[in-house]
């Protein structure tokens, strides 16, 4: 009987261990991907808020804005957040989908100039909710990027490239023998 005893409680604090064990990961996980969105925010605001002052705003080409929150909306990993910040996120990601398809219908001249007034709109309605986004991020354990510049060449500005952070991929060596002779 002892014997029988001692295993249920070995087989509890073995339980217990895999819970603690499943929940520090779960929290791990959900502050590193608060994170990887909280940087992305600040790109998603500065566009948005790019795309609201543009006259032409639905004429905006390139990739998708936050590829990332909307894998997130897509994915397991949405529901390691609280009922109020996935209601916020699937807020925010619905209108980055929204502006996509505005943009794609007036760029297949589905929509006449009305267009930019939507995706100017919507551009407006995110930026509204990315303060309430970034605070609860933040307290779903997410660090909020360090300030940086901007890299953003205007007027074709083209400047030098600093050195090689690989030296090992110096491109200007392929082809040449270890002796510095072409092969």
């Amino acid at each position: 009987m002892p014997d029988l005893v001692g295993v249920a409680i070995g087989a509890a604090l073995g339980f217990g261990a895999r819970i603690v064990e499943q929940a520090r990961e779960r929290r791990r996980r959900r502050r590193a991907i608060a994170t990887v969105l909280l940087d992305e925010l600040r790109w998603i605001e500065l566009t948005m808020r790019q795309l609201h002052g543009e006259q032409n705003a639905a004429r905006r080409g390139g990739s998708p804005i936050g590829s990332t929150l909307l894998r997130v909306r897509n994915s397991d990993d949405l529901f390691l957040f609280s009922p109020t910040t996935i209601s916020h996120l699937l807020n925010i990601a619905g209108t980055l989908v929204a502006i996509e398809d505005v943009t794609a219908a007036f760029q297949s001249k589905k929509l006449d100039v009305s267009a930019h007034r939507l995706v100017s709109a919507n551009a407006g309605f995110i930026c509204e909710r990315i303060p309430g986004v970034k605070d609860d991020l933040v307290r779903e354990g997410g660090t909020p990027p360090p300030p940086e510049p901007l890299s953003i060449a205007y007027d074709g500005e083209v400047k030098a490239l600093p050195p090689l952070a690989f030296p090992e991929w110096d491109m200007s060596q392929v082809g040449r023998s270890s002796t510095g002779s072409s092969s």
